[in-house]
């Protein structure tokens, strides 16, 4: 496997607020389409897996930079079995030889969470340790003139019995079927570099399923398949029990203009809708594009658009592909959003945010062909029904995505054609 990892930030701009206002509008097509999908076939056995953290790079592992600039990282330390804050959690943050960047200590209160100030533009390790919950540390990196917000480091109890068992099931994101054959090295931490040792392998079975006996912890699971784009998620063990329902996809390699999204989601909410627009339809006309499932398909003169996977019973994967591009029509921004179907109508729902296994996994086509992937996970208790989860710009050559600035990214909808953008 290359030597790489994968990276898990949001970022949070020096931006003004954007205020965003559900709508008041009914849409009858809407829900008598949405209705009708539930008897749509949809794979999904078990829960997605954990989600790792909030935005994602894959890349190598680099030397600090002799140029570096200042900005924040903040996080969240997490119970995974319930997803509540761990009070009394020291953090340290590390250089990546171990060594600290930091010499603050800080403390987790009531709310778990934690931030170090003005930290140079670099990679780091997050250590994280507490008296009764097992230690574990996380990778990252701090870009500048901003915050780099880290959602749900895990810490798991400690057990009286130390060894526990994981299990899942890995899943084709394109039709939702099973994988077999697929190879899971296992590394402790959360987005461990694929240079840390490997603590357990395990193999799919022909149904698509894993089961791998760990110590309590949290780790870092790399998988291998045949025809398939490497990928990585992280999971968690208790010790003297099994963990099951913690899930990974994967997809085949994609070509030069193609950019593939899939979200993926735990037990609840049950309906969580992937949102596509694009500044046009693949044509000459440039009206903007809106792809959800009231609208699954188009095929313009240059580009197509297709919500190949669309999940109304809970975990996902629900999947979507843009390709085939002969040369770009707008370099306007596609954007990307998802909303929480189930709580339409609520105007204070955290259901979305607190959904164990929510993220969003890009993969794209770049210079002839690739599987670049970024990973986006939305930060845990956050109040929203919608989430605007990144940008994208197609040059003719290859995509570049960009995660929405925080303050602009949550609001609430209880519409569904009307989810976009401006909210």
């Amino acid at each position: 496997m290359p030597k790489r990892w994968e990276w898990i930030v949001v970022f949070v701009l020096a931006v003004a607020a954007v205020s965003c206002v559900a709508g008041d509008d009914s849409s009858d097509g809407d829900a008598s389409a949405k209705a009708g999908q539930l008897g749509e076939p949809s794979s999904n056995d078990d829960a997605a897996a954990p989600a790792d953290v909030v935005g994602a790079d894959i890349f190598d592992p680099v030397s600090p930079v002799a140029e570096t600039r200042a900005g924040d990282v903040e996080g969240v330390v997490v119970d995974p079995r319930n997803m509540s804050p761990v009070e009394g959690a020291e953090v340290r943050l590390l250089f990546l030889d171990g060594t600290p960047a930091d010499p603050t200590v800080i403390t987790t209160g009531p709310d778990g969470a934690f931030n170090f100030a003005q930290v140079n533009e670099l990679e780091y390790i997050i250590d994280v340790t507490h008296p009764t919950h097992q230690d574990t540390q996380l990778w990252t990196r701090v870009f500048e003139n901003g915050t780099t917000q880290l959602a749900n480091v895990w810490l798991v109890p400690k057990p009286l019995v130390v060894l526990g068992s994981v299990s899942g099931i890995i899943k084709d994101a394109l039709t939702g079927f099973a994988i077999g054959g697929a190879a899971l090295d296992f590394r402790a931490g959360i987005n461990a570099p694929d240079t840390e040792a490997v603590v357990g392998s395990t193999t799919t079975n022909a149904s698509g399923q894993f089961t791998i006996s760990l110590e309590a912890g949290v780790y870092t699971a790399y998988v291998t398949a045949l025809n398939r784009c490497d990928t990585a998620f992280s999971v968690y063990v208790l010790g003297a029990r099994n963990t099951g329902s913690q899930n990974g996809t994967m997809t085949t390699a994609l070509t030069q203009g193609q950019m593939r999204i899939v979200l993926s989601w735990g037990a609840t909410p049950a309906d969580l809708d992937s949102h596509l627009w694009a500044p046009h339809d693949g044509c000459e006309s440039q009206n903007p594009f809106h792809l959800y499932f009231s609208t699954k398909s188009t095929h313009g003169c240059t580009s197509s658009f297709d919500l190949d996977l669309d999940d109304v019973t809970s975990f996902g994967p629900e999947t979507t592909t843009v390709g085939s591009f002969d040369d770009p029509v707008s370099f306007t921004p596609y954007s990307f959003l998802v909303h929480d179907y189930s709580n339409l109508g609520s105007g204070f729902s955290q259901a979305m945010s607190n959904s164990q296994g929510l993220r969003v996994e890009v993969f794209t086509g770049n210079s002839g062909g690739s599987c670049d992937q970024l990973t986006f996970t939305m930060p845990p208790n956050t109040p929203a029904t919608v989430w605007h989860v990144f940008e994208a710009e197609y040059d003719g050559t290859n995509w570049s995505v960009a995660p929405i600035p925080s303050m602009d990214s949550y609001c609430f909808q209880s519409t569904p054609n009307l989810v976009g953008p401006t909210c």
